[in-house]
């Protein structure tokens, strides 16, 4: 029963990070083209007539047509984005994704459950009943998948057989607190890169504000830019909140920590090993239905003022 569940797992957890890999592409080039779009809407705004009358833009096309041009190109961008957003970032399709992983996730819970003989698992005459109803109830949960599921030939990190205390810990608890860290170590470098960039464009922002003031207008409007990099910010900001990469951020790290509390805890105690399974599941399961309300909530805002 265990090779069964494992080869799910494995299904699903391929299926996950497929969805993923979806929705962060297409955020992102959402994201990029809201940027793109705002910047040649501002273009277009700040092109001024030359100041001895001639119409040319750098003496090569008529300012009218090249000020169309770019906002014709800036407005199917935005179409484009909102497209794209409507069909591949709507409340659905993250739920997709949201589904394989808690699926994944409880098929992993119970076969560390039963292997540990812990729970349900407990009675050696009636576990293997308990297993297999519990692959049917999760079975019943991932309908909605089954045009998205990806094979996966990996067996995965399911156990395939009984486990003791030191080898819960090896396979499981040490292996959860590395993910947990990892994650929120790689979600740390965009979610800085993006602070940063939002910090240095709202000075920008200040600073083009006061130099517009105080010169007179060329062939190009300066003040047109402090609209475009305020947009630029609203863009970022909309994006981070997006992506959830502070909320996750926060939320790997305090799973991490209250794991490795558990099993020092357990370790102190000598808890056996059905004890120190249901603590961790229990943890592991509170993240899991944690990450279900962070990834869901608001998931119908778009990527850019009009959302992994």
């Amino acid at each position: 029963m265990l090779e069964q569940i494992a080869r799910r797992q494995a299904e699903l957890s391929a299926t996950s990070s497929h969805l993923k890999t979806r929705l962060d592409l297409v955020r992102r080039i959402c994201f990029a083209l809201a940027l793109a779009a705002a910047a040649l809407a501002a273009i277009a705004s700040g092109v001024q007539f030359d100041v001895d009358g001639d119409t040319k833009v750098l003496g090569l096309m008529d300012a009218e047509v090249f000020r169309r041009i770019l906002a014709g190109t800036a407005a199917t961008m935005l179409t484009v984005t909102t497209f794209l957003t409507q069909r591949f970032l709507s409340q659905g399709s993250i739920e997709l994704h949201v589904t394989a992983r808690q699926a994944s996730e409880a098929l992993k819970r119970e076969a560390f459950l039963f292997a540990t003989g812990a729970g349900p698992y407990a009675k050696t005459e009636t576990r293997d009943d308990a297993l297999a109803d519990a692959l049917t109830r999760v079975q019943n949960t991932v309908t909605a998948v089954a045009g998205y599921e990806k094979s996966a030939q990996p067996r995965g990190s399911i156990p395939t057989g009984s486990l003791n205390v030191s080898d819960y810990m090896t396979e499981r608890v040490v292996k959860q607190i590395a993910y947990y860290d990892g994650q929120a170590d790689k979600m740390q470098e965009p979610a800085n890169k993006l602070r940063l960039a939002e910090l240095v464009l709202s000075l920008l922002a200040v600073v083009i504000t006061g130099y517009a003031a105080a010169t007179e207008r060329g062939v190009f409007d300066v003040a047109a830019l402090t609209a475009v990099i305020t947009t630029f910010t609203s863009t970022i900001i909309a994006h981070l909140k997006a992506t959830r990469y502070e909320e996750l951020i926060a939320s790997y790290r305090d799973t991490a920590n209250r794991l490795g509390n558990v099993a020092a805890r357990g370790q102190t105690k000598r808890w056996p090993v059905d004890k120190l399974a249901t603590a961790i599941e229990d943890v592991i399961q509170s993240e899991t239905h944690s990450w279900q309300s962070i990834m869901t909530a608001d998931a119908d805002d778009p990527d850019q003022d009009p959302d992994s």
